[in-house]
């Protein structure tokens, strides 16, 4: 048969969480009060609070089992509340406003580094570039298959770790029950064996333990049978300490009564004291024990009572318990712990001063027909009892186990500082409130010989679970932990083995991707070599088309397309260059005709006409007729002045005699005429000089088509060039038309001026041949006059 125990749901009261909260702010490092403060603000219904706790949590201990907690219960959060808000775990984030110096640093670093990234991205994406195809898509095909693999790997490994993370916590909640059950409540299953074995047993004999006469007849047989029997032999059994029989006022009748002998007291914590040695406590009967909670309560319900049961240490002298029981209050270093992790206040819960003891007890009343006659009493002290954390240590391999009276420490394996066994310290205070005050479980992470353990609290019940359920409380703890190094180790195996396959998977994925690159690599090369061909002028070579649909086969009818368009082009470009020479042969030869047709035009002959054909010379020859036409009705005008002037001079013989009379005048003004044929010369250069001036710009007209030959030369195939040269020089023409007749109208003005000039001229050697000898000379002058302007 064995005990069970009940667990009721509480929620945390105020006052725990500001006791938390305020330990929490004394100690921020104090990662098991967080976790501890976040799981009560989420059981209140603080989830926002609960959540910024847990991330504070992760960010400070990233990878560490406290973070692993924190994210297994965001993970819970987050899936209790599907379809609200999504919980965000992330560890990078503001944690608190009290933090800022954490977020300004965090920020300031992410700066630097992604300036660093940003300068550092030009020169990585410049050597990229300059990888060749086959690297790159090796690259890429190794990242692609490497980078899945990493992230289902880091998965893998994630998960497993939450998982054995929740299994080592399920597996460990097991050993903590089964340490309760199976282990200390085992203590009050045997001993309600024991009592009803001797409960039957009197029964059987008929002996009325409230009757004096017959107690006295019967108190050597029930002395030794309650001495000498054993009714398990199970090397886990306990040996019971306290096997009496009372009365029906609760006062001993017949007792067995041992105590554990002084040397078992300290026994050292590497070693396992599963033989315990017991001395015999000599006691008289007649011993009142009515006043025990669970005597008293079994004779005034008549009911078989048991349970783990707090005796003070009053009532523990009365049976000679006490020296085994009076552990004491042993001295802690609370100076610097954080309030949570220190124990309550003395006096909190009443221990008796460290005198007080736990005991496994059961009573068992004794009826004969419906009488009660008395009670069996059976239990056993669990203070310095180390059996069964010990028993316990060897059969599960659970490394540390303790029990609690109450708060107070009184059996244990865990080592202290002194060198033995952990036993008289008190548990912390958030411990306690959760297990003592609140009857639930509590399961957190401690320090044991500065180490991490992770532990399990459970709390244990008196004989009122079974009076009254809903109103027991605690009176004591059970503990059990393992070291969190276990952990470690089998969550380092698991992902060298997860990293292992990811290796191999990544190696098989890189030659994998070597030999697919190079299979891409090798035609795209092929693609290049021809590429290159092409452009160094290499023509009537094609790529073998292998029957290839994909992009590749693709890229290799479009090459072999580009191919034959560029040889066709070529092709093009030579056929027009050759049209473009020969026009350009046609051109100059059309021009070397037409100075050939108009060469006599330079020696004066102005009837000479350049043949007009179809083209551009035509044009031009069109242009020279024009220009040689006006030239010709230019020198016509000045030959028919010439004639009018010379008849003039005749016409004017007649009017010589008239006008003699007037020599003597004119004699005056010979001087003066002197000045005016000297200007006449003067004219007559000027009309030398723009004659020159035609020449030139008809020599300038000549240049002009050589010009525009040569720029024919120059503009190869631009045949609108010389038809604008061709423009130019008509226009050029034009102009020279235009200057002849301005030519025309100075030789009418010259013309004018020769006829007075020979008039006068004519006057004055009549006056001159009147002067007789006198006038010789001037008349010799006037002569010349008169022949310069006949020549003009």
């Amino acid at each position: 048969m064995k005990a069970s125990s009940n667990g009721y749901t509480h929620t945390p009261t105020p006052q725990y969480i500001q006791e938390l909260a305020a330990q929490i702010e004394r100690d921020p490092t104090d990662l098991v009060q967080k976790i501890a403060l976040a799981n009560a603000l989420e059981q209140t219904g603080e989830i926002a609070a609960s959540v910024t706790l847990y991330q504070q949590i992760i960010q400070q201990d990233r990878d560490g089992n406290y973070s692993l907690i924190a994210r297994k219960a965001l993970e819970n959060l987050e899936n209790s509340s599907a379809g609200q808000t999504p919980i965000s775990i992330d560890a990078t984030s503001d944690l608190t406003q009290s933090q800022p110096s954490i977020s300004d640093v965090t920020s300031t670093s992410h700066q630097h580094q992604r300036q660093g990234f940003l300068s550092a991205f030009p020169r990585l994406r410049h050597g990229w570039k300059n990888l060749n195809f086959r690297t790159k898509l090796t690259i890429l095909l190794v990242a692609g298959t490497a980078i899945p693999v990493i992230i289902v790997t880091q998965g893998i490994v994630a998960v497993t770790k939450e998982s054995l993370f929740l299994k080592f916590k399920q597996s460990l909640q097991r050993e903590g029950t089964y340490f309760t059950e199976d282990y200390v409540a085992w203590n009050v299953d045997e001993s309600r064996t024991d009592a009803q074995t001797i409960a039957n047993f009197v029964q059987t004999v008929q002996i009325d333990l409230s009757n004096p006469r017959q107690i006295a007849a019967s108190r050597k047989l029930l002395q030794k049978y309650i001495s000498h029997f054993r009714v398990s032999q199970e090397s886990n059994s306990v040996e019971k300490n306290i096997r009496i029989l009372t009365d029906a006022q609760g006062k001993t009748v017949a007792q067995n009564i041992q105590t554990l002998a002084a040397e078992s007291f300290n026994f050292p914590p590497e070693k396992l004291q599963l033989t315990p040695r017991y001395r015999q406590v000599s006691l008289p009967v007649g011993i009142y024990l009515g006043d025990i909670p669970i005597v008293k309560n079994a004779l005034r319900t008549g009911k078989e009572l048991g349970g783990m049961e707090l005796l003070k240490s009053d009532v523990l002298k009365r049976l000679g318990q006490d020296k085994q029981a009076n552990i004491g209050l042993q001295a802690q270093l609370n100076q610097g712990l954080p309030t949570s992790e220190q124990p309550f206040p003395d006096g909190t819960y009443d221990i008796d001063g460290g005198r007080a003891a736990l005991v496994p007890m059961v009573v068992k009343p004794i009826k004969i027909g419906n009488k009660l006659v008395g009670t069996a009493i059976v239990g056993t002290i669990e203070n310095r009892s180390l059996i069964t954390v010990d028993s316990f240590k060897a059969r599960v391999n659970v490394p540390i186990a303790s029990v609690f009276a109450l708060d107070w420490q009184i059996s244990s394996n865990i080592p202290a500082a002194n060198g033995q066994r952990d036993i008289g310290t008190r548990a912390p205070r958030s411990v306690a409130s959760i297990v003592l005050n609140r009857g639930q479980e509590y399961i957190g992470l401690t320090k044991i010989a500065k180490a991490n353990y992770l532990g399990v609290y459970q709390p244990l019940y008196d004989h009122q679970q079974e009076l009254n359920p809903t109103k027991a409380k605690p009176v004591g703890m059970s503990f059990v932990a393992r070291p969190v190094a276990e952990l470690d180790s089998l969550l380092a195996v698991q992902q060298i083995a997860a990293y292992g396959i990811g290796l191999v998977m990544s190696l098989v994925a890189g030659v994998l991707a070597i030999i697919i690159a190079g299979s891409f690599a090798r035609p795209l090369g092929r693609l290049a070599d021809f590429a290159s061909l092409i452009k160094n002028g290499k023509h009537g070579i094609r790529l073998e088309d292998e029957g290839r649909q994909d992009e590749i086969g693709i890229l290799t009818d479009n090459l072999n397309a580009m191919a034959a368009k560029i040889e066709a082009d070529l092709q093009a470009i030579r056929s027009r260059e050759i049209l473009q020479r020969w026009e350009k042969e046609r051109l100059q030869q059309g021009m070397i005709n037409l100075l050939l047709e108009t060469e006599t035009a330079k020696d004066g002959d102005l009837t000479v006409r350049a043949k007009v054909n179809q083209g551009e010379t035509g044009a031009i020859a069109d242009a020279f007729n024009s220009i040689i036409s006006s030239l010709q009705q230019l020198v016509i005008q000045v030959s028919s002045a010439s004639k009018s002037v010379q008849s003039s001079a005749i016409d004017s013989e007649a009017s010589v005699e008239k006008l003699s009379h007037e020599a003597t005048n004119q004699a005056d003004v010979v001087t003066e005429a002197l000045t005016s044929v000297e200007q006449m010369e003067r004219s007559i250069g000027a009309i030398a000089q723009s004659a020159q001036t035609a020449a030139a710009i008809a020599h300038q007209a000549l240049e002009a088509a050589t010009s525009g030959d040569r720029d024919m030369d120059r503009t190869v195939g631009s045949i609108e060039t010389i038809r604008t040269s061709v423009a130019a020089t008509t226009k050029k023409a034009k102009r020279l038309a235009e200057s002849a007749q301005e030519i025309s109208k100075i030789v009418s003005i010259i013309s004018g001026i020769s006829e007075k000039t020979n008039l006068l001229a004519f006057n004055a050697a009549i006056e001159a041949s009147k002067a007789g000898e006198n006038g010789k000379g001037f008349r010799q002058v006037a002569n010349e006059v008169r022949r310069l302007a006949e020549r003009v």
